[in-house]
């Protein structure tokens, strides 16, 4: 628990140091929540780390709710700050540490500087931490090279955060989201409202109803229609209507001079046969909106969402790269470092032997002159080593800094304070195998697109049964010689009002029946259906192949996590036993023993440095041969506790 809460405060001290700084932190899809660090937490109060343990999990359980769902901005102390119109910014500000009891105090402790660069320390949690929630871009070491970098060349195909509620939010044929595809099933509300008049010179007055010949017919009339219509999921076309005809006439035969004549009904459309019930509409979309031969049977609900699903494996995907290749550029980080540290302490002690053999040849002392000039090439052989290991330094400081989301310009230095296990791994293969096939982002998205498959071919083949339709209608007809006025008894009362008319119900219509229609030979249904099953086909091959794939690739992290070991055990026991030839040759060289020959001790020490140097580049191809085992059996995400997006489309926060 101490622990926890340590990585718990180290989390958001590191971000207000950042925010201190001018860095950005950026929210994207995934979040850590807690994994125990190496090194100590600054709280001093139980009180106060308590609060830090509670608050960082109150902060994960909304941020992680937030991005999942794509609600709103998140509520309370934890909501991302205004940055960009996306709505991104700052996860942990200024004052959710001074809520949780974090004082700039903690900062001046946690953080120095060097040169004009802010140092941090911060453990390979700490690095994957800044790594999900600065970058909005999924990252790639392999892209560090110049000239191979996809945001340059290619960015378009570059991996976001915003990519899933791109995909979500989409509206194009192809691209549609959840929100697109049951749009096809909204309410229509039609309202139309038209007048008109007509005057024509009568030549008959009992054709003309009355109106002497030469005088004119004047005719007003109005429409006004309103109506409510809906796809159904069952396949059928259900409408609301109300109409009402006014027509007023100067002829002498009528009753009365202006009318009103409406309805009121409901008509429905159901297929029964070709495009009939939910397993077509959930994948095609509605029967009627099918163009033929454009746009398939891809455009229903069923298939937006696994698009959706596909769209957050994808990323869920980039995120474990992204994290992998983090892990290794930090062990290259915290390994470059250690060869500073050796090879300066060496460059310290050969110019101390170095001088020694120079006092000696002042001194007159024999053979001083060749020992000197093998210790000259001594310390230049050594004093590359340091040029060299810092060089790597600065790589691979750059190098984890733009994994991390650093811009070039507020880059702080990053120390790691954790150094690689030697403690060996024992692999599971079978449990690592069924942890591959159902946790690799991979494989779920080639099992949605063979389900998607699979639910294309059903719609089409209800496409080539024949089409028929049963058609209902029913409506209510209403009269009168005002739309709404109030009924004076007589003998017309009963049509005064055309909406009491209506109401009385005394006069309806309905129809009933049904409508075939058939295509004699369906060749493109069944070319389609041929298509489809080619198709499914294919993913299917594919599908097993990347089974074997990972397969493959789970045995050959196995096998290389299996030599790194021994590579990483023979070099430790080589590097005891130059250590234990370096200390005898020293502690004979103190003692004043005139057979202790110092380039020999130069020699051991030279032998010592290149031998330490070769174990920490072991101890991290190690480190990063378990990282790499991780990613292969898709235990990366989980490792760091982050929350994933499972096959059935929940949300699951992985136990340690």
């Amino acid at each position: 628990m101490q622990n926890l809460r340590a990585h718990a405060f180290h989390a958001v001290l590191i971000c207000l140091v950042l925010s201190m700084t001018g860095c950005r932190t950026y929210g994207t899809v995934y979040e850590l929540f807690a994994k125990p660090l190496n090194h100590s937490s600054r709280i001093q109060s139980k009180a106060d780390s308590t609060r830090v343990a509670v608050k960082a999990r109150d902060c994960h359980n909304e941020i992680v709710q937030h991005f999942t769902t794509g609600g709103p901005a998140i509520p309370g102390a934890c909501s991302p700050s205004v940055g960009s119109a996306v709505g991104v910014g700052s996860i942990v500000s200024e004052s959710v540490l001074s809520q949780i009891g974090v004082g700039s105090d903690a900062i001046d402790s946690e953080s120095n500087r060097v040169g004009t660069r802010t140092s941090i320390e911060l453990a390979v949690v700490d690095a994957a931490f800044l790594a999900l929630t600065q970058n909005v871009v999924v990252r790639r070491d392999a892209n560090f090279i110049p000239g191979t970098s996809e945001i340059l060349s290619t960015p378009v195909q570059v991996q976001t955060a915003l990519d899933p509620a791109i995909q979500d939010s989409g509206f194009l044929f192809g691209q549609r989201g959840e929100a697109a595809a049951l749009s096809d099933f909204d309410s229509q509300l039609q309202i139309s409202s038209i007048w008109g008049r007509n005057e024509t010179i009568q030549n008959n007055r009992f054709l003309s109803g009355g109106i002497l010949p030469g005088d004119a017919l004047v005719e007003e009339t109005a429409q006004f229609t309103t109506s409510l219509d809906k796809n159904l999921r069952s396949g059928a076309r259900a409408s609301v209507f109300h109409t009402w005809d006014y027509d007023a006439s100067n002829r002498d035969d009528l009753l009365y001079s202006s009318v009103y004549r409406g309805t009121l009904g409901a008509v429905i459309r159901q297929p029964l046969l070709a495009g009939a019930g939910r397993n077509y509409t959930d994948v095609a979309g509605p029967p009627g909106d099918l163009l033929r031969g454009v746009t398939g049977v891809s455009q229903g609900i069923l298939i937006a969402k696994n698009e959706s699903l596909m769209a957050q494996f994808e990323l869920q995907g980039g995120a474990t790269r992204l994290l992998h290749d983090v892990e290794s550029a930090y062990w290259d980080l915290s390994s470059a470092m250690l060869d500073v540290e050796v090879v300066a302490k060496a460059v310290s002690q050969i110019s101390q032997y170095r001088s020694a053999v120079e006092a000696r040849k002042l001194a007159g002392a024999d053979r001083q002159a060749d020992d000197l000039l093998q210790l000259e090439a001594y310390c230049l052989e050594i004093e590359s080593l340091a040029e060299q290991s810092e060089y790597e330094v600065e790589q691979a400081n750059q190098r984890l800094a733009r994994l991390l989301g650093f811009s070039p310009d507020d880059a702080p230095w990053l120390v790691p304070n954790e150094i690689p296990s030697n403690t060996r791994i024992n692999c599971d293969s079978e449990s690592m195998l069924a942890d591959a096939l159902s946790l690799r982002s991979e494989i779920a998205i080639q099992r949605l697109r063979v389900r998607n498959v699979d639910h294309q071919i059903r719609a089409a083949q209800s496409l080539l049964l024949p089409q028929l339709d049963a058609i209902a209608r029913y409506q209510v007809n209403g009269f009168g010689d005002k739309l709404a006025t109030e009924t004076v008894p007589g003998p017309d009362s009963s049509i005064q009002s055309a909406y009491g008319n209506l109401f009385q119900g005394d006069h309806t219509g309905w129809q009933l029946g049904f409508q075939f229609s058939h295509n004699i030979g369906r060749r493109l249904e069944r070319t389609r259906i041929r298509n489809l099953r080619l198709q499914g086909q294919k993913e299917r091959v594919l599908l097993h192949e990347q089974t074997n794939e990972v397969e493959h690739e789970l045995l050959a992290a196995i096998q290389s996590l299996e030599n790194s070991f021994r590579l990483l055990t023979l070099s430790s026991k080589r590097m005891d036993l130059l250590q234990r030839r370096f200390d005898a040759s020293l502690s004979r060289y103190e003692a004043g023993d005139e057979a202790a020959d110092i380039v020999q001790l130069a020699e051991a020490r030279v032998a010592l440095v290149h031998q330490q140097i070769d174990h920490h580049d072991r101890q991290a191809s190690y480190a990063q041969a378990i990282s790499r085992l991780n990613y292969v059996s898709g235990r990366t995400l989980r490792e760091y506790r982050v929350a994933t997006i499972t096959a059935d489309s929940k949300v699951t926060l992985a136990n340690r």
